[in-house]
């Protein structure tokens, strides 16, 4: 069965390492969106309770965002 796969290589040798260099920001920027999405979640599922609670306001709420 797999040996009746058909691969394709690129023909241009850097092709790879050219794709790399374009590739490789973006892929940064997915895994710090991902990091940043994570910390957000993170604050609002600790702020939200708090907030709607009445346990802080929302000037206490920017500290402990901005600590």
């Amino acid at each position: 069965m797999v040996a009746q796969w058909q691969v394709v290589a690129p023909i241009e040798p850097n092709l790879l390492d050219f794709f790399h260099k374009l590739a490789a920001p973006l892929y940064d920027q997915a895994a710090a969106n991902r990091r940043e999405t994570r910390r957000l979640v993170a604050l609002r599922d600790d702020l939200l309770p708090r907030l709607l609670g009445g346990e802080i306001e929302v000037a206490d709420a920017q500290e402990v965002v901005h600590a």
